[in-house]
């Protein structure tokens, strides 16, 4: 899929589990452009106005091993635990190189799942981990 259809896909999805919820587990999310040589912001959808390079680096840490890594494969979806404040709940692969981050930029991921509606909130972000997996996310390089 086109970075537009990942992005309708990611509103509908993330719409879809907020009405489960019965509020917003994930007020801030993103599609990014991670490798080891590369990171390019596609989309973001949050409360935050900019983010610094050095901000970004910083909320990535929880996650930055696990992404950089190369243990995952498209669709597959990673929770931080230990994430805080700022920090970077979760990611989806939504391409080569390419991922979904969520975030919740008040709660933990562990408030988050304490919540009894979070199973029925749930099923629609592993609906959005599925559509991922059927069909990427492919993208080139703002400045190809």
């Amino acid at each position: 899929m086109n970075l537009q259809q990942a992005i309708a896909q990611v509103e509908s999805h993330l719409d879809e589990a907020d009405q489960a919820y019965g509020s917003v587990p994930f007020d801030e999310w993103m599609l990014v452009w991670l490798t080891t040589s590369h990171r390019e912001m596609l989309h973001y959808f949050g409360p935050r106005t900019k983010h610094t390079k050095e901000e970004f680096n910083a909320d990535l840490a929880p996650l930055r091993a696990e992404i950089l890594s190369g243990d995952y494969h498209t669709g597959d979806l990673e929770f931080a635990r230990d994430a805080a404040g700022t920090r970077f709940d979760a990611f989806i692969v939504a391409g080569t190189g390419r991922y979904l981050i969520l975030n919740n930029v008040e709660k933990t991921i562990q408030q988050i799942t304490a919540n009894p509606k979070w199973h029925a909130a749930q099923v629609a972000i592993v609906k959005l981990s599925e559509a991922f997996r059927r069909d990427p996310l492919v993208t080139r390089a703002a400045h190809t």
